[in-house]
């Protein structure tokens, strides 16, 4: 059965068909993306090739040629010795004697001499001087030595020891009869003649047997300490001192090709996750904000390249965690700082498993510090004192592990740290404005600047449209609470709720809020017309943030507010008063909420105007708490949330939030009368509920 395109499409995951779009070229951002990807690469190949060129092939060892300088182990080493490991070797082959093996058909042989001897005294086989010795012997004492022979020569011949030579295994056996020293000899002799020309070496045998014991033997290992003296300035650089300095991380003047191929293919890698964790995080990243993401992860692997011969390697990761999380959300800015730190490592270093361990642990301590430090910064004096703290615990976990690793840490080296430590938050600041203007970028100082009520457009709100600012304000309490319950940016929120609506500054009248005289100009108004201007208030407020300065993740509130909701009221109007306009006419053009903290503000706008529009059921909680739970449905239905991943809990967690701030707005000043019955109790409860002009008018 063939299925159709729609068929295929819904079998397809979600995140499939997410992945999908993300790779297509007509998707601005997946372009913005590539550009990124292929960009790092090529900007950590040219740090690398730039290092060497400058650098590193003018002050670093050539084999057989003198050291540049003095070098020193850095960690303690454990190596292998292969000169002494070839001596050892060659010195059990030497101690090898050849090796003897018998002739086909010697058995035979050694066993008929021995018969021979067994029945008479006298053989051929023996030499004439051995036979003379043994007839100077007693006829018994010539016997029993032949006997003895015998004996001898037939355990040789079943219990044949080949750990040992022949002639030591007979001389045992001989040594422990019991009979007289010249009788042992005679018997030593007369064996010697019966396996003569029976066994002969074998050079090949004896060549495998040599080559098995020098394998065997182990290679001589050394301990190096850390501090050792690898090799002098001057001194001729041969392969075994290149080798150590290899090994303690010391780049030769060569050039490796297979270095840089790896660094770029893994940068290129890694650079996939920040543009899907964009992607997931819905952080609207543009163009700009990729290239002050490449800038500042070239600058801090500029300075690691720079700092690594003089092994200052905290200094990179400290700027890394600090400007990231000042930038860039929590999730986003722990990724950059953990991979950018590792990928940091590998570009800086040789891939050694002390320095690269020593960096990769660093780069996730200061991606989870940042985490937890930056998290949360409302005031300049929080940021001050944690960013000091983030210093210090760095300084502190960096000596730490060059003490657990047995890396040489000099009081100069703590005193250098210290200092960059104290000097690192000035720094920070100082740059910070710059990165803002530059990238568009926004810091929590600069959301705190934005929020405060004498920035120059939210005065004009103030004095101009007095009913919106004091709009913008309860929409941006509403949002900032539930933010913080949510786990959102609070800061980011408020922020944005403040500006969302300074479209209204063009034409304040035509908004209800700002209509203090009772007369309502749309009722002179064509529908079409009302809603042309209410509607427009959009593009007033990106022409007005354009005009400002505003970032670029501030003017997204603007839009996205609305979403693509329309005017019910006006549409409503057109159709009783007879026009057949469409509905598009009378709908905000977008887009939906996109992100969070986007949707968090559209919610709270709606609620904060559908309560102020009803004042009757605000006033009752039950009926506030339905007036609440229309309007989050109605945006549900409306589809305006389809981009944003609330849950179920995420959005009990925003009614309920909205709902006690709106009743804590909303309560009454009933005070009980001091003293009295309680029907004149009742009264003063009666008197105060009044309102505070009625109140005024009895006092």
């Amino acid at each position: 059965m063939k299925t159709t395109k729609e068929d295929d499409s819904s079998v397809v995951p979600q995140r499939v068909r997410e992945i999908l779009r993300w790779f297509r070229h007509g998707d601005p951002q997946a372009v913005d993306h590539r550009r990124f990807r292929w960009s790092l690469a090529l900007l950590a190949s040219l740090l690398l090739v730039g290092n060497w060129w400058f650098f590193v092939r003018h002050s670093t060892f050539r084999i057989g040629a003198p050291a540049p300088r003095t070098y020193f182990s850095v960690a303690r080493l454990r190596y292998s010795d292969p000169a002494e490991t070839q001596e050892n070797r060659r010195w059990v082959e030497e101690h090898v004697d050849q090796v003897v093996v018998r002739q086909p058909g010697s058995v035979v042989q050694i066993q008929r001499r021995l018969e021979l001897l067994e029945s008479a005294p006298t053989q051929d086989f023996l030499s004439p001087e051995l036979q003379s010795l043994l007839k100077a012997f007693p006829g018994k004492e010539k016997v029993q030595l032949l006997q003895l022979t015998v004996s001898l020569g037939r355990r040789l011949l079943t219990h044949r020891d080949g750990r040992v030579s022949l002639s030591e295994q007979q001389w045992d056996l001989v040594s422990a009869l019991p009979v007289p020293q010249g009788q042992k000899n005679v018997v030593f002799q007369i064996l010697t003649e019966v396996f003569s020309n029976s066994l002969a070496s074998d050079g090949d045998v004896t060549r495998l047997a040599r080559q098995a014991l020098g394998d065997s033997v182990r290679a001589a290992e050394r301990d190096l300490p850390s501090g050792r003296v690898l090799a002098y300035r001057g001194q001729v650089v041969t392969d075994a001192v290149a080798r150590l300095l290899r090994e303690e991380g010391f780049p030769d003047a060569s050039f490796s090709w297979s270095r840089l191929a790896f660094v770029f293919f893994a940068v290129l890698a890694w650079g996939f996750w920040p543009a899907w964790l964009e992607r997931r995080e819905k952080l609207n990243l543009g163009g700009r904000a990729w290239a002050f993401v490449l800038l500042l992860l070239g600058l801090i692997w500029g300075i690691q390249l720079l700092a690594a011969g003089r092994y200052v390697d905290t200094l990179g990761i400290m700027a890394l965690g600090a400007w990231f999380f000042l930038a860039f959300p929590n999730a986003f800015a722990f990724h950059l700082t953990l991979g950018g730190g590792v990928l940091g490592a590998l570009l800086a270093f040789s891939p050694t498993p002390s320095f690269l361990g020593l960096q990769t642990i660093q780069a996730g301590v200061a991606a989870g510090l940042g985490y937890l430090l930056f998290k949360g910064l409302n005031s300049r004096m929080r940021l001050l004192q944690s960013l000091a703290l983030y210093g210090l615990c760095l300084v502190a976990v960096s000596c730490f592990l060059r003490w657990g690793l047995g890396i040489v840490l000099t009081s100069r080296d703590v005193g250098l740290y210290l200092l960059l430590c104290a000097l690192w938050s000035s720094l920070v600041l100082a740059l910070l404005p710059l990165w803002e203007s530059l990238f568009d970028v926004v810091s929590p100082l600069r959301l705190m600047e934005l929020s405060n009520p004498s920035n120059p457009l939210l005065k004009r709100l103030q004095v101009e449209t007095p009913g919106t600012y004091h709009h913008v304000l309860m929409v941006g309490t509403l949002a900032e609470a539930a933010a913080e319950v949510l786990g959102l940016d609070g800061l980011l929120v408020r922020a944005g709720a403040y500006y969302h609506d300074i479209g209204k500054l063009r034409r304040p009248k035509f908004f209800v809020e700002n209509q203090n005289n009772g007369e309502n100009v749309h009722d002179h108004l064509a529908p079409s017309l009302s809603a042309l201007v209410i509607l427009s208030h959009v593009r007033d407020g990106l022409e007005i943030a354009q005009e400002y300065g505003l970032p670029k993740v501030l003017r997204s509130f603007i839009p996205e507010h609305h979403g693509t909701t329309c005017l019910a009221y006006f549409f409503r109007k057109s159709k009783n008063l007879g026009e057949s306009l469409p509905v598009e006419q009378f709908c905000y053009p977008g887009p939906r909420p996109r992100s969070k903290e986007t949707a968090l503000v559209m919610l709270a706008d709606s609620v904060e105007a559908a309560v102020k529009a009803s004042t009757t059921r605000a006033e009752n909680p039950e009926d506030l708490r339905e007036l609440v739970e229309e309007v989050i449905q109605s945006k549900i239905a409306s589809h305006q949330l389809d981009h944003v991943d609330f849950s179920l809990r995420d959005l009990t967690v925003i009614r309920e939030t909205f709902l006690e701030i709106l009743r804590s707005m909303r309560h009454s000043r009933t005070v009980r009368a001091l003293g009295g019955s309680g029907e004149e109790a009742r009264k003063g409860d009666a008197t105060q509920e009044k309102g505070p002009d009625e109140e005024g008018k009895q006092g």
